[in-house]
């Protein structure tokens, strides 16, 4: 089926509502609904049009064959003090569709110590992984992983380096700790985790500060992306302006993107932008299943990826079960495909809505006869 600008838009309003599906109870009952209130104060600030369709679009215009994305991700969980399952299959998937269907070289940058998690979760997506970029330059279906520093001089210099180095047409952060207004990374629950965290605000900063677009994917208001909407997360999320460390600052990320997608689950987020994608390149064929989005969680869960807020080695994102994110991922293909492939019930309802007068008279005739039988 061929699909106009308004078609697309419809499905992209469905899409972003099937991000927003409140699933759980995770969050604290005095927030309410966050994710709802990030989307709406984002919509606010972007345009009346679905997220995911004008992060799509930005997408398309601005990259190239043969041209690199950055991904920023990893988020660790203390106590544990491991990355979580939220934003690495994200940006696995996303990485993967961009590559099939763009030509793109996806570049993951995270910490040093999840880069096991990245790579594991990459693999179960179907990428060929390497540190190096000229191994995986001639590879139909590649992805390069590289670590970002926690020293902060350290951190300032390489954003200049990666920036040089790999020329991204666009960054996408999905689930990465964004700074507050002291410097400070934090987790929901308040406590300081930027001795384990690798500056990357320095990158989006500085890309900026050139011009090159980015985007956010986030959900809880401590995540690269929310400074947007920071008067938003400042005014509903606990501990936002009063964290439990001693700066004090609270745990509102103040580094803002171009774009964002809040959405109930990052990895959700990221999800509905590769839907957005296949219906713009009508592809639904590259989006992921939910098939393999078990096999992608699981992928994260055995590279050392834990669910926070448990800290077990389970799959589950966001103490959620997989089972439901496999859901999420089955709507969204048939949401994409329902509309991109004609099925037999809407085939045979455009019949009647065609048909003929003398064939809808018989209809309603039909229905007379039918209706003695019912009284």
């Amino acid at each position: 089926m061929s699909l106009t600008e308004k078609d697309i838009l419809d499905a992209c309003e469905e899409i972003d509502t099937l991000l927003l599906v409140g699933v759980g109870a995770k969050y604290h009952k005095k927030e309410g609904p966050l994710h709802h209130r990030f989307y709406e104060a984002a919509r606010e600030k972007l345009g009346d049009k679905p997220l995911t369709y004008i992060a799509a679009e930005k997408i398309l215009e601005k990259v190239e064959p043969e041209s690199t994305v950055l991904f920023l991700t990893g988020f660790m969980v203390p106590p544990w003090i491991r990355g979580e399952t939220d934003g690495p299959p994200g940006t696995a998937v996303l990485a993967r569709f961009l590559n099939l269907g763009l030509g793109v070289t996806p570049v993951i940058i995270t910490d040093r110590e999840q880069k096991g998690i990245v790579a594991e979760t990459c693999k179960a997506a179907g990428l060929y992984v390497s540190e190096n970029i000229d191994r995986v330059k001639g590879i139909p279906t590649r992805a390069l992983i590289d670590y970002f520093p926690i020293n902060e001089e350290k951190a300032k210099r390489k954003a200049q380096e990666v920036l040089d180095k790999y020329n991204p047409s666009i960054i996408i952060a999905i689930e990465r700790p964004g700074y507050n207004e002291k410097g400070v990374y934090h987790s929901r629950s308040g406590i300081d985790i930027s001795p384990v965290t690798g500056k990357c605000d320095y990158i989006v900063e500085l890309a900026r500060d050139k011009g090159i677009t980015t985007i956010g994917m986030v959900d809880g208001g401590n995540e690269i992306g929310c400074g947007l909407i920071l008067d938003t997360v400042k005014k509903y999320v606990l501990n936002a302006t009063k964290c439990r460390c001693p700066c004090g600052a609270g745990i509102a990320a103040v580094t803002a993107t171009d774009i964002l997608i809040p959405a109930f689950i990052s990895n959700w987020a990221a999800y509905g932008v590769e839907a957005a994608l296949a219906l713009i390149l009508n592809r639904p064929d590259l989006m992921h299943d939910g098939e393999s989005e078990k096999r992608i969680i699981d992928g994260c869960v055995r590279g050392g990826g834990t669910s926070s807020p448990l800290g077990t080695a389970e799959p589950l994102i966001d103490g959620l079960p997989n089972k439901y994110n496999v859901y999420i991922v089955e709507l969204l293909n048939y949401l994409v495909k329902s509309r991109t492939y004609e099925t037999y019930a809407a085939q045979r309802y455009r019949e009647i809505l065609k048909a003929p007068e003398e064939k809808i008279k018989r209809i309603h005739e039909n229905i007379k006869k039918e209706a003695k039988y019912m009284q």
